[in-house]
């Protein structure tokens, strides 16, 4: 995975890849609260190094776009609306001490914090690069190979991962996606 992030980081200091600093920070918290919940319900660790990693690089991204003033950073209402969805699932996340409630809901805020990013590669595809993602899902699928004991709480949120990084590949190569399929029609 971190093989994978340098592409991405080489596009910040090109001012290629604008990444939503929002989304950045939220996935670096809400990735340590699943990485936390994980390790708490005894998933072999092996299996948790991915999600482990993602933590480094969401900060990674997050220091260097501050760093060199790159980033996507135009919030609005969408954006607020993800991130307010984002906190309160975290704050019940907080509150619950069920872990298989805490899971979905870390699941959420995931979610929430990484929507403003895929509203904005809809909208401007190349304002992502490509390998981190294609990095992540085959970092992730690695993890499940790991994984000594299938159940839920070591495979729902590696599969979450997976599809929505195979979400982001077909968002950024949308129009190369709909060229195919046009040309074969």
């Amino acid at each position: 995975m971190l093989f994978f992030s340098v592409p991405y980081l080489i596009d910040m200091i090109k001012n290629k890849t604008k990444p939503n600093r929002v989304t950045w920070f939220m996935l670096a918290l809400n990735t340590g609260v699943v990485f936390t919940i994980q390790i708490g319900e005894g998933v072999n660790f092996l299996a948790t190094v991915p999600i482990f990693v993602d933590i480094f690089i969401c900060l990674a991204i997050l220091f260097v776009s501050m760093v060199l003033r790159r980033g996507y950073y135009k919030l609005e209402r969408f954006d607020y609306f993800s991130g307010f969805l984002s906190l309160i699932a975290l704050m019940l996340w907080l509150v619950v001490k069920e872990p298989i409630l805490a899971l979905l809901l870390a699941t959420l805020v995931d979610f929430f914090a990484f929507l403003p990013t895929m509203v904005k590669t809809w909208k401007m595809p190349d304002s992502e690069s490509i390998e981190i993602y294609y990095g992540s899902f085959i970092s992730i699928l690695l993890g499940i190979v790991l994984i000594e004991q299938f159940n839920f709480f070591s495979l729902f949120f590696p599969i979450y991962l997976l599809t929505s990084n195979a979400t982001m590949v077909c968002l950024i190569k949308r129009q190369s996606i709909k060229k195919l399929f046009v040309k074969n029609n």
